[in-house]
C-alpha cells in the first residue's frame, strides 16, 4: 500500500511537472520590429554584411581576427571535452528530475552550497524510512522551487 501511494505521489508530481516549467519560463518578450519572411534570407543577408566588413579590413587586422577565432574554437573544444557545454534548459530538466527523486541533492546541485533550504528538505525526506512519504512531497515542492528560482 506504501509503494502504491508513493507511485501515485510521483504520477501526479510528473503529470504536474509542465505546469510547473510553463510558470518558470520567461514571458515572450515583443518585438516593434517587423520579422523576416524568410529566416534564411536574413541569415544570408547577416553573413554577407559580415563579409564585406571581413574583406575591409586590412592585413593585420584580419590576421589578429584569424587567431581569436583559432583561441575560441580550441577553448570550445576543451570546454566540449570537459563535460561543461551543456545547455542551460537540459540542466533544468535535469534537475527537476533529480528534485522529484532527490530533492536535498538537486538543490545542493543547483545552489552549490549547504544552505537552508538543503537541510530543510534533507530533514523533510527522512521520515521516508520510517514510514513516512507525505513530508517527501513537501520536500519534492521545496526542490521544485529552488531548482525554478522561486524562492
Amino acid at each position: 500500500m506504501k509503494k502504491l501511494s508513493i507511485l501515485i505521489t510521483t504520477l501526479l508530481v510528473l503529470a504536474f511537472a509542465p505546469v510547473m516549467f510553463a510558470v518558470a519560463t520567461e514571458p515572450v518578450k515583443m518585438s516593434t520590429e517587423k520579422p523576416a519572411t524568410n529566416p534564411d534570407l536574413a541569415a544570408q543577408a547577416e553573413l554577407e554584411k559580415a563579409v564585406a566588413e571581413f574583406n575591409g579590413l586590412n592585413k593585420k587586422e584580419k590576421k589578429s581576427r584569424f587567431k581569436e577565432v583559432k583561441k575560441m574554437i580550441k577553448d570550445l573544444k576543451a570546454d566540449k571535452k570537459a563535460g561543461r557545454l551543456m545547455d542551460a534548459d537540459t540542466n533544468l530538466i535535469l534537475l527537476a528530475i533529480l528534485a522529484i527523486l532527490l530533492p536535498p541533492l538537486a538543490i545542493y546541485l543547483k545552489e552549490r552550497a549547504l544552505t537552508w533550504k538543503f537541510w530543510v528538505s534533507l530533514i523533510l525526506i527522512l521520515p521516508i524510512f520510517f514510514g513516512g512519504w507525505f513530508l517527501w512531497l513537501a520536500a519534492v515542492i521545496l526542490a521544485l522551487l529552488v531548482v525554478f528560482d522561486a524562492i
